[in-house]
Protein backbone atom coordinates (compact mmCIF):
# COMPACT_ATOMS: atom_id res chain seq x y z
CA UNK A 1 0.00 0.00 0.00
CA UNK A 2 2.81 2.64 0.59
CA UNK A 3 4.49 1.80 -2.64
CA UNK A 4 1.09 2.60 -4.53
CA UNK A 5 1.22 5.68 -2.19
CA UNK A 6 4.57 6.94 -3.33
CA UNK A 7 4.04 5.95 -6.86
CA UNK A 8 0.17 7.50 -7.09
CA UNK A 9 1.05 9.86 -10.25
CA UNK A 10 3.38 6.96 -12.08
CA UNK A 11 -1.05 5.10 -11.71
CA UNK A 12 -2.42 8.52 -12.95
CA UNK A 13 0.08 8.15 -15.65
CA UNK A 14 -0.93 4.52 -16.37
CA UNK A 15 -4.32 5.17 -16.45
CA UNK A 16 -4.31 8.18 -19.04
CA UNK A 17 -2.41 5.55 -21.09
CA UNK A 18 -4.35 2.38 -20.83
CA UNK A 19 -7.30 4.40 -22.07
CA UNK A 20 -5.30 5.04 -25.38
CA UNK A 21 -5.01 1.14 -25.57
CA UNK A 22 -7.73 -1.02 -26.99
CA UNK A 23 -9.05 -3.23 -24.19
CA UNK A 24 -8.94 -6.93 -24.22
CA UNK A 25 -11.79 -9.51 -24.24
CA UNK A 26 -11.12 -9.92 -20.71
CA UNK A 27 -12.17 -6.48 -19.07
CA UNK A 28 -15.99 -7.45 -18.31
CA UNK A 29 -14.11 -10.53 -16.40
CA UNK A 30 -11.69 -8.85 -14.63
CA UNK A 31 -14.70 -6.59 -13.99
CA UNK A 32 -16.79 -9.06 -12.66
CA UNK A 33 -13.94 -9.97 -10.17
CA UNK A 34 -13.35 -6.69 -8.71
CA UNK A 35 -17.08 -6.57 -8.28
CA UNK A 36 -16.29 -9.90 -6.39
CA UNK A 37 -13.86 -8.95 -4.78
CA UNK A 38 -15.04 -5.62 -2.91
CA UNK A 39 -18.47 -7.30 -1.94
CA UNK A 40 -16.56 -10.56 -0.22
CA UNK A 41 -15.94 -7.96 2.88
CA UNK A 42 -19.24 -7.09 3.22
CA UNK A 43 -20.74 -10.54 3.12
CA UNK A 44 -18.15 -11.63 5.65
CA UNK A 45 -18.46 -8.61 7.77
CA UNK A 46 -22.08 -9.50 8.29
CA UNK A 47 -21.69 -13.02 8.18
CA UNK A 48 -19.34 -11.98 11.24
CA UNK A 49 -21.40 -9.85 13.75
CA UNK A 50 -24.30 -12.19 12.62
CA UNK A 51 -22.85 -15.33 14.20
CA UNK A 52 -19.92 -12.99 16.79
CA UNK A 53 -22.21 -10.55 18.15
CA UNK A 54 -24.61 -12.88 20.50
CA UNK A 55 -21.79 -15.07 21.64
CA UNK A 56 -18.75 -14.25 24.41
CA UNK A 57 -15.98 -13.63 21.51
CA UNK A 58 -17.67 -10.69 20.72
CA UNK A 59 -15.54 -8.75 23.69
CA UNK A 60 -12.77 -9.27 21.32
CA UNK A 61 -14.33 -6.96 18.98
CA UNK A 62 -15.27 -4.35 21.61
CA UNK A 63 -12.14 -4.38 23.17
CA UNK A 64 -12.98 -5.65 26.55
CA UNK A 65 -15.59 -2.64 26.89
CA UNK A 66 -19.14 -3.90 28.53
CA UNK A 67 -21.51 -2.95 25.30
CA UNK A 68 -24.98 -4.12 26.10
CA UNK A 69 -26.26 -2.87 23.23
CA UNK A 70 -26.75 -5.69 20.79
CA UNK A 71 -27.08 -3.37 17.59
CA UNK A 72 -23.82 -1.64 18.73
CA UNK A 73 -22.05 -4.88 18.79
CA UNK A 74 -23.23 -5.87 15.72
CA UNK A 75 -22.13 -2.35 14.11
CA UNK A 76 -18.84 -2.76 15.82
CA UNK A 77 -17.77 -5.85 14.98
CA UNK A 78 -19.26 -5.03 10.82
CA UNK A 79 -16.88 -2.13 10.73
CA UNK A 80 -14.00 -3.54 12.16
CA UNK A 81 -13.75 -6.81 10.31
CA UNK A 82 -14.80 -4.48 7.09
CA UNK A 83 -12.10 -2.40 7.57
CA UNK A 84 -9.93 -5.81 7.98
CA UNK A 85 -10.92 -7.44 5.31
CA UNK A 86 -11.24 -4.35 2.92
CA UNK A 87 -7.26 -3.76 3.26
CA UNK A 88 -5.87 -7.11 2.90
CA UNK A 89 -7.01 -9.20 0.81
CA UNK A 90 -9.28 -6.47 -1.64
CA UNK A 91 -7.02 -4.18 -1.76
CA UNK A 92 -4.07 -6.45 -2.92
CA UNK A 93 -6.12 -8.55 -4.75
CA UNK A 94 -7.44 -5.17 -6.88
CA UNK A 95 -4.04 -4.01 -7.66
CA UNK A 96 -3.36 -7.52 -8.57
CA UNK A 97 -6.37 -7.29 -11.12
CA UNK A 98 -5.10 -3.69 -12.51
CA UNK A 99 -1.85 -5.20 -13.05
CA UNK A 100 -3.53 -8.06 -15.10
CA UNK A 101 -6.04 -5.84 -17.04
CA UNK A 102 -3.14 -3.85 -18.39
CA UNK A 103 -1.06 -6.72 -19.35
CA UNK A 104 -4.04 -7.72 -20.89
CA UNK A 105 -4.47 -5.06 -22.81
CA UNK A 106 -0.62 -4.45 -23.99
CA UNK A 107 -1.38 -8.31 -24.75
CA UNK A 108 -4.38 -7.63 -27.40
CA UNK A 109 -2.33 -4.80 -28.71
CA UNK A 110 0.73 -7.25 -29.40
CA UNK A 111 -1.60 -9.30 -31.11
CA UNK A 112 -3.33 -6.74 -33.08
CA UNK A 113 -0.01 -5.50 -34.24
CA UNK A 114 0.75 -9.16 -35.46
CA UNK A 115 -2.17 -9.68 -37.38
CA UNK A 116 -2.03 -6.60 -38.67
CA UNK A 117 1.76 -7.54 -40.34
CA UNK A 118 0.26 -10.91 -41.58
CA UNK A 119 -2.36 -9.43 -43.53
CA UNK A 120 -0.67 -7.31 -45.81
CA UNK A 121 1.77 -9.22 -48.54
CA UNK A 122 5.82 -8.32 -49.06
CA UNK A 123 4.64 -5.83 -51.90
CA UNK A 124 2.62 -3.51 -49.76
CA UNK A 125 4.96 -3.59 -46.59
CA UNK A 126 5.91 -0.18 -47.77
CA UNK A 127 8.83 1.57 -45.82
CA UNK A 128 5.93 4.14 -44.36
CA UNK A 129 3.93 0.48 -43.08
CA UNK A 130 7.12 -0.18 -41.05
CA UNK A 131 7.44 3.08 -39.53
CA UNK A 132 3.78 3.05 -38.46
CA UNK A 133 4.37 -0.15 -37.21
CA UNK A 134 7.41 0.07 -35.27
CA UNK A 135 6.02 3.52 -33.73
CA UNK A 136 2.90 1.41 -32.46
CA UNK A 137 5.60 -0.97 -31.23
CA UNK A 138 7.47 1.30 -29.20
CA UNK A 139 4.56 2.89 -28.32
CA UNK A 140 3.77 -0.66 -26.61
CA UNK A 141 7.24 -0.97 -25.47
CA UNK A 142 7.03 2.15 -23.64
CA UNK A 143 3.60 1.54 -21.92
CA UNK A 144 4.83 -2.08 -20.98
CA UNK A 145 8.36 -0.69 -19.05
CA UNK A 146 5.80 2.27 -17.41
CA UNK A 147 3.80 -1.43 -16.24
CA UNK A 148 7.04 -2.73 -15.12
CA UNK A 149 8.61 0.07 -13.06
CA UNK A 150 5.08 0.70 -11.27
CA UNK A 151 4.38 -2.61 -10.20
CA UNK A 152 7.32 -4.74 -10.15
CA UNK A 153 8.16 -4.20 -6.91
CA UNK A 154 4.20 -4.23 -5.29
CA UNK A 155 3.64 -7.64 -7.42
CA UNK A 156 6.52 -8.94 -5.61
CA UNK A 157 5.28 -8.61 -2.54
CA UNK A 158 1.89 -9.05 -3.41
CA UNK A 159 3.17 -12.56 -4.35
CA UNK A 160 5.25 -13.22 -0.97
CA UNK A 161 1.68 -11.68 1.16
CA UNK A 162 -0.07 -14.65 -0.82
CA UNK A 163 2.69 -16.88 -0.51
CA UNK A 164 2.66 -16.28 3.39
CA UNK A 165 -0.78 -16.31 3.88
CA UNK A 166 -1.15 -19.90 2.58
CA UNK A 167 1.39 -21.28 3.85
CA UNK A 168 0.46 -20.20 7.28
CA UNK A 169 -2.89 -21.73 6.29
CA UNK A 170 -1.22 -24.83 5.30
CA UNK A 171 0.81 -25.05 8.71
CA UNK A 172 -2.61 -24.19 10.92
CA UNK A 173 -4.70 -27.29 8.89
CA UNK A 174 -1.42 -29.38 9.28
CA UNK A 175 -1.14 -28.51 12.82
CA UNK A 176 -4.51 -29.79 13.45
CA UNK A 177 -4.50 -32.90 11.82
CA UNK A 178 -3.48 -36.34 12.84
CA UNK A 179 -0.38 -36.13 10.33
CA UNK A 180 1.66 -34.43 12.90
CA UNK A 181 1.98 -37.15 15.03
CA UNK A 182 3.47 -39.55 12.20
CA UNK A 183 5.79 -36.98 11.53
CA UNK A 184 7.23 -35.99 14.71
CA UNK A 185 7.27 -39.49 16.18
CA UNK A 186 4.85 -39.21 18.96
Amino acid sequence: MVCHFAQRKRIADLLKQAEEEKSSSFEKFINYLVILSCSVPVIISIHLAINISTTEESFLYTYDYDVSNEWTIFTIISVKSIIIYMVNPTYINIVALFYISLCLRCKTRIQYLNREIEVFSPEDFTLRFQRNILRKRVKTYNFLLKIKDTFSLSIFFIMIAHIAMCSSITGGFWLNSGTRRLIIGK
